[in-house]
């Protein structure tokens, strides 16, 4: 099913995209021979795939059939300018895709269906607001009855990763390099993928630090336990639960992250309408890897951070690190007379 070695998933990979893919498309031949392409929501449970239908759709046309099951992730749609100045180049996008082939069956065990019923509402309801789906609850016994549940077992699942390989690791630069200037969300979430999946060489200035410290840019790549590390024991964080530490970090408008090795050991971010205002807060350093110019060079970058770039004031507050912010252009705030601090604070 695949002809480029070189871009080839491993099956939990190409397991893995199925399961998080909210759509996938169903394709067959009906009986008469005439195509069939359909969206399904599947749901992945052991070794097999479902999805839901009509009692009589025409999806029913295909039980029995060899059919095939496709999902993709586009992961960067890369501008032109990565790879020349001028010159367009509109159809370069990085991405992730899986196929899976087999015969389609049709399942009809009630506890069973409930259960792949049950999957779905977990993944596109996952705050809940719902009693659980169970085949024996009279609010759900006729719908369970009355529906379709489709799907492959133990198919032959393939998975692709267009990211980037083919590309000299000079070129897999430039791409970054365009990707951080751009600089959309979207954009620092691939970043992260392409330098997993494909190296660049040399490394762009904003994923490189001195001494083999290595920045990341999603907030998500970074665990729990070693934000909170570094975070929850901070003065300015006093009081604070350790929960609202790690969702404040995940959902600041800009964060960098100082890797070395497998290791986090900086963190820092940043609140910002990226027009007017922009706020630095929470830049921590491990102790083993303090005054090696770590927290600077998250300064640095955070002030050339894509959300932060292009506030034209960046303020912050701190208590001990004034010669830092000083040495990259931070001067004393003044205090006109008819400003007041206030705050509104939640219990």
């Amino acid at each position: 099913m695949l002809r480029r070695v070189d871009k080839a998933w491993s099956a939990s990979e190409a397991w893995n995209l199925l399961a998080r893919s909210a759509v996938a498309h169903l394709g067959g031949a009906a009986p008469d021979g005439a195509p069939i392409v359909r969206p399904i929501h599947p749901v992945v449970r052991g070794d097999a795939v479902w999805f839901h239908g009509a009692p009589e759709g025409e999806k029913l046309d295909l039980v029995g059939q060899p059919v095939q099951l496709t999902a993709h992730e586009i992961v960067a749609e890369v501008p032109s300018y990565a790879f020349h100045p001028e010159r367009a180049c509109p159809a370069t996008t990085f991405y992730t895709s899986v196929a899976a082939r087999g015969v389609l069956v049709r399942l009809d065990d009630p506890i069973e269906k409930a259960a792949v019923l049950q999957g779905l509402m977990t993944r596109m309801q996952p705050e809940g607001g719902h009693a659980p789906i169970h085949a024996d609850d009279p609010r759900y016994r006729n719908a369970i009855a009355g529906i379709s549940v489709l799907g492959l077992v133990r198919p032959e699942v393939v998975g692709k990763s267009a990211l980037g390989q083919r590309y000299t690791p000079a070129v897999r630069g430039q791409v970054l390099q365009a990707l951080w200037r751009r600089g959309s969300p979207d954009d620092l979430r691939a970043i992260d993928r392409i330098v997993e999946a494909a190296p660049p060489d040399p490394w762009p200035a904003f994923l490189r630090g001195a001494d083999g410290v290595r920045f990341r840019y999603d907030a998500s790549a970074a665990a729990r336990d070693d934000l909170l590390e570094l975070l929850a024991a901070q003065y300015w964080n006093e009081g604070v639960s350790g929960e609202r530490i790690v969702a404040a970090a995940r959902a600041s408008a800009a964060w960098v992250g100082a890797w070395h090795g497998d290791r986090l050991i900086g963190t820092a971010r940043a609140i910002s309408d990226g027009a007017k205002l922009a706020y630095l807060m929470d830049v921590a350093v491990h102790p083993a890897h303090q005054r090696r110019g770590v927290g600077g060079a998250m300064v640095d970058r955070l002030l050339d951070h894509p959300a932060v770039r292009g506030a034209r004031r960046v303020e912050l507050h701190t208590r001990d690190a004034a010669p830092l912010y000083a040495s990259r252009g931070f001067g004393l705030t003044p205090s006109p007379a008819w400003r007041i601090a206030m705050r509104y604070d939640r219990a």
